[in-house]
């Protein structure tokens, strides 16, 4: 029998929610019969205390069951809605049963607490209630009786206080004046205290054909990845930041655009935007996907998209429930649960809680990535060098803690250190990376220099676009799994808890998924070229060598259908399509990586490619029919013209200047006056919406001199 996926998604979900993942009967018991105030964080009792009678304040509900988190996710294992999600064959399957999963928990266990929530707001001692999903739970403003009563119900587990007091929320690239790598000098603090903005280097620009990349790029062995024609292209990243400028240079072409790309909770931006003082979300997006505008390049991945999420208002201050709904919003940006496929592939964070300790919070919001194949990165915070200086929710199950270290691969005292608060068995910080006086973007097309943790999970971030566009497909554990194993080692030996497993290298991490791994990885730097009227060549990189045994190039007139063309020998890098295509004719290839002394056969992912074919140019033919005039006529040969263009020359090899154009409907051109006894040369070329035809042969015609004539008088 076929199991269609919308069936499994009725049958999965309503399994969830079953008594499978539901709070154990004797602990809701326990709760109804507990104090009220057993349902009070710390900071919530203290907030409470504080608050008059009457006035409201915020506070975070959660409820007991929760689909995304588990003990056994706590401690590094899968959680029910992990589970679930792994049976699904594709990522859209994926993300798709965890969106419905978690929605439809929402609707059934936050139905009596909304209803008593309303009521309440009836009576004005609630207001702003906004229930989640992405966690089961639900944010308001309460007065001391409201939230007292809503804490008395017995799906209530927990309330904390929003804004909380004790466990303020902040970007990481703030550290003490001074602060510096153990083996390097003092370090600028950057942005707001830097007295003066770098701007690009004119003369390093003109200098330089091909940006060289900046020290912290070339140092994780990202440009190895470019030539290999790896730039982070098909791949989206996300960033919970202030925001990013759009007009920034460096950023503007590679954000994805579209009503599914910004998101800001306090409402107060309607387009991407980035006002805070230090331009932190700029910086740091610029670190994952910038270009060279400034002279050299600085963003690891800039061929990727990026998409962004403003978790901290225009006044730099961040609150729960903007971060929980900008969790939700990543996961589903489409707003659509049927149509997941806005969400990115990775997510950056360089925020975190800025005292050490372990918080679960956000918790069930990072496994909900996790279980739709998101990765999400955090910086490991700045609180270090002493020991157990790590920081939420860096130190949460699913997220992948990335420290600082300088360009000579020095621990920055800054960085956070493990063991983690929250399970001291856990790998804290998994990576290390540069994050000590980069090169970043800021607004209006400057540059300026980033120090911290904030910094250095950029590089993580853009390393694994670097990957995934080279495996699109590749596993959330098996890609972090590379990261590791892949690390340059760096102070004792194997993994501590100062550099984790080590400094990034994001070519070694490819190497070990394609050697040991011995996973086929898609055709790097696909290009298709038409050549003439009839034919198209396209060309890529062999990346895989001895672990494919061909390429197979499929081609397609609409996307839609695909007809293979060949299966070429092991080590091809090129193929021929044609002659024989139609002029003017757009045409779709897929290339991908084939190894068939597997069984079975293995494949790569598809890399795609578009070309339209020439054109069939003119045949022109041109007459002098004066000593100041040539007239031109042509044959158009091609289906698809849309018009012409005509050139003339003086010598038929340069300084060709285009005399009329796009001539519609016309296969003639007059050209007068001229000067008598030259000769001219012309040459016409078809235009057309997708591609343009070859130049004609250049007609030359002689103009011949003016004669005159003496009559002859008889005598």
């Amino acid at each position: 029998m076929k199991i269609t996926h919308r069936f499994l998604s009725f049958v999965l979900i309503p399994l969830l929610l079953a008594g499978l993942f539901l709070p154990d009967p004797d602990n809701t018991a326990q709760a109804a019969a507990s104090p009220t105030l057993d349902a009070f964080s710390l900071s919530a009792r203290q907030v409470l205390a504080g608050l008059p009678a009457g006035q409201k304040s915020g506070f975070i509900i959660t409820l007991r069951t929760q689909l995304a988190s588990s003990p056994a996710a706590e401690a590094g294992g899968i959680s029910p809605l992990q589970a679930a999600s792994f049976r699904q064959p594709t990522r859209a399957a994926r993300q798709k049963v965890v969106i419905e999963s978690l929605q439809a928990l929402a609707v059934q266990q936050q139905a009596g607490l909304l209803a008593a929530a309303n009521t309440l707001q009836a009576q004005e001692q609630v207001d702003h209630v906004t229930p989640f999903w992405i966690f089961n739970g639900v944010s308001l403003q309460a007065t001391p009786a409201a939230i007292m009563a809503l804490a008395a119900r017995p799906e209530v587990a927990r309330i904390t206080p929003d804004p909380d007091p004790n466990a303020r929320i902040v970007l990481l690239d703030d550290h003490p004046a001074g602060a510096q790598s153990d083996k390097a000098g003092p370090q600028k603090r950057w942005a707001v205290e830097l007295p003066a903005i770098l701007g690009p280097n004119p003369k390093q620009m003109a200098q330089a054909s091909t940006p060289p990349p900046e020290p912290n790029i070339a140092l994780v062995n990202a440009p190895a990845l470019w030539n290999m024609g790896y730039n982070g292209q098909g791949v989206v990243v996300a960033s919970l930041d202030t925001g990013v400028d759009i007009t920034n240079p460096d950023l503007a072409a590679s954000y994805r655009g579209g009503t599914n790309s910004w998101y800001d909770p306090y409402g107060q931006n309607a387009a991407p935007a980035d006002f805070t003082d230090n331009h932190h979300g700029t910086m740091t997006m610029s670190l994952i996907v910038g270009g060279s505008a400034g002279g050299s390049s600085n963003g690891m991945a800039p061929g990727a998209k990026w998409i962004a999420a403003k978790i901290f208002n225009n006044a730099g201050g961040a609150t729960e429930t903007a971060i929980h709904l900008a969790f939700q919003w990543v996961l589903n940006p489409n707003n659509d649960p049927a149509n997941p496929g806005g969400a990115p592939d990775v997510v950056n964070n360089s925020w975190g809680y800025q005292t050490p300790g372990c918080d679960l919070n956000f918790q069930s919001d990072l496994q909900a990535l996790v279980a739709a194949g998101i990765v999400p990165v955090f910086s490991a915070g700045n609180s270090g060098p002493n020991p157990s200086s790590d920081i939420s929710p860096a130190n949460n199950a699913g997220a992948f803690a990335v420290g600082a270290i300088d360009n000579n691969s020095a621990i920055a005292s800054l960085s956070s250190r493990g063991p983690s608060h929250c399970n001291a068995a856990a790998p804290f910080p998994n990576l290390v990376a540069p994050g000590v006086a980069l090169k970043a973007a800021v607004p209006v097309g400057q540059y300026s220099t980033c120090t911290g943790t904030s910094c250095a999970a950029p590089e993580v971030t853009g390393g694994i676009a670097l990957l995934l566009s080279a495996l699109p497909h590749l596993g959330l554990d098996l890609c972090e799994q590379s990261l590791m194993q892949s690390a340059v080692d760096l102070g004792p030996a194997g993994y501590d808890t100062s550099f984790g497993y080590g400094r990034l290298d994001v070519l070694s991490a490819y190497n070990w998924l394609a050697t040991t791994q011995h996973l086929l990885v898609v055709p790097g730097g696909l290009t298709a070229t038409a050549v003439s009227p009839g034919q198209i060549n396209l060309s890529w990189h062999d990346n895989n060598q001895a672990n494919a045994t061909g390429y197979e190039v499929d081609s397609s007139p609409d996307r839609a259908t695909w007809t293979p063309l060949s299966t070429t020998v092991s080590g091809a890098t090129s193929f021929d399509d044609g002659p024989g295509l139609a002029e003017g004719t757009t045409y779709d290839y897929q290339v991908r990586a084939v190894n068939t002394n597997t069984t079975p056969a293995t494949y790569s992912q598809f890399a795609t490619v578009q070309a339209t074919t020439w054109l069939a140019a003119p045949t022109l033919s041109a007459t002098a029919v004066s000593s100041t005039q040539i007239n031109l006529s042509w044959v158009n040969n091609s289906a698809h013209a849309t018009g012409f263009e005509v050139q003339h020359s003086p010598d038929g090899l340069n300084g060709w200047t285009t005399l009329a154009t796009p001539l519609v409907d016309v296969t003639s051109y007059q050209d007068t006056p001229l000067t008598p006894g030259l000769v001219y040369h012309y040459r016409v070329r078809a235009l057309g919406a997708g591609a343009d035809s070859a130049y004609t042969e250049p007609a030359a015609v002689f103009v011949p001199p003016v004669w005159v004539y003496f009559p002859v008088v008889a005598h």
